[in-house]
């Protein structure tokens, strides 16, 4: 089974409730946004909400959603990006993206950690379509990249409760969120409305070790992942940059820009730019140090 049947059997999965998907919108953000709503533009200071979910499919379905669910107007940058100006404070307070105090909330909004099975159900699709990868790391299962540990957290609570053995793990590009068992993976495909997915997807197994060959699907949905992670830090990174903390390390800040004004490349291609040119890992190893620092500072 391939990742994009996966996606195109999701992505035409219609919510049968109106809180399904808020619950959807919400989890969308939350993945796209990485942890910030107060962004400005112009002389006015306009506070301006920018999504670059990177797929044409996921911009128009939560273009819609913020539009036909919260009555508030979108602009579609790009066909992979949209922009909401008017009325972010209040799409930040009716997602619950924001506590009352306007500060952002890490981890998933309230009413979707206490949302029933159906909600739950349409924040595990909502991430999936955000940061899913099926096989990885040389094992068979289901992974998610999550931008925050509390995230990873709500949504390993959450797939417990849908039945669903699920594990956390913490990466150098954010923590994942692992389904390992195939009858889970199976469980956790039907459940976020991908029936005929779960009915097809049969690990490759090699002599019941758990490893897959890199190749076909496997290596797509590799490639996808270190794709997808590369997104993440770049959106962490860019929102990092909007307002950093005082004392993060110039070289530190500077490794930062490159990256935000880079998104497209490579930690390979990014090396090769910077002055002087630094290796892939020297480049990770700094943007995985920017963002830890800056959280410390945070805290």
């Amino acid at each position: 089974m391939d990742i994009l049947d996966v996606r195109d059997e999701l992505f035409r999965h219609r919510p049968a409730r109106a809180d399904i998907g808020r619950a959807e919108a919400a989890t969308t953000l939350r993945f796209a946004c990485a942890g910030t709503l107060d962004r400005t533009v112009g002389a006015a200071s306009v506070p301006v909400l920018d999504v670059p979910a990177g797929c044409a499919r996921a911009v128009g379905r939560l273009a819609r959603q913020i539009t036909d669910l919260f009555e508030i107007p979108v602009v579609r940058l790009s066909a992979e990006s949209l922009r909401v100006v008017a009325r972010v404070p209040e799409l930040a307070r009716r997602t619950r993206l924001c506590d009352s105090t306007g500060r952002w909330v890490r981890g998933l909004p309230p009413p979707v950690v206490a949302g029933d099975d159906a909600v739950l159900a349409g924040a595990w699709r909502a991430a999936f379509l955000a940061a899913g990868a099926l096989g990885g790391r040389g094992r068979a299962g289901l992974e998610l990249l999550c931008p925050s540990p509390e995230t990873a957290m709500a949504l390993t609570g959450a797939a417990r409760r849908l039945g669903v053995a699920a594990l956390t793990r913490p990466g150098i590009h954010g923590d994942r969120v692992v389904v390992r068992d195939p009858v889970d993976v199976r469980a956790v495909l039907g459940r976020m409305g991908a029936p005929r997915a779960a009915q097809a997807w049969t690990p490759d197994l090699r002599r019941g070790t758990g490893e897959v060959p890199v190749s076909g699907a496997l290596h797509d949905a590799n490639r996808e992942r270190a794709s997808q992670a590369a997104a993440m830090t770049t959106l962490r990174v860019q929102a990092l940059l909007a307002d950093p903390p005082a004392g993060v390390p110039e070289r530190l800040l500077a490794t930062g820009l490159l990256r935000a004004r880079n998104p497209e490349l490579s930690l390979q291609e990014l090396g090769r730019l910077a002055d002087p040119p630094m290796t892939k890992d020297a480049i990770a190893g700094r943007l995985r140090r920017l963002l830890e620092h800056a959280e410390r500072l945070t805290r």
